[in-house]
């Protein structure tokens, strides 16, 4: 499976205590631009939005990064993404011309 380049932007802490169970919490919400190519076009489309980072990620400064994803099962028992890994994102360099030969 391909990584996806995420562009973080903001993060956003969210804690408290829930209502129903009294247990604490502590999240947060990255706020994005995902970097995604059309799969017909092959041209980067952005798309905007909020990420949930795990915990081991709440932390993580702003910047670019590429993020691999896994299959999860919600808590109304439906299939989602999850993010599974975070990296800091390297552009590859673009191929260098060959030189010219001068006369």
């Amino acid at each position: 499976m391909a990584k996806t380049v995420v562009e973080i932007i903001h993060i956003v802490p969210l804690s408290g205590v829930g209502k129903k169970s009294g247990n604490a919490y502590d999240m947060r919400f990255a706020q994005c631009i995902v970097h995604q190519p059309n799969k017909d076009t092959g041209v980067i489309e952005p798309i905007v939005g909020e990420l949930l980072l795990p915990n081991q990620f709440k932390d993580l400064p702003k910047g670019t990064y590429e993020v691999d994803f896994r299959l999860s099962v919600s808590q109304q028992k439906r299939i989602e993404s999850v993010v599974d890994t975070i990296t800091p994102y390297v552009p590859k360099a673009a191929p260098k011309e060959p030189a010219k030969a001068t006369a």
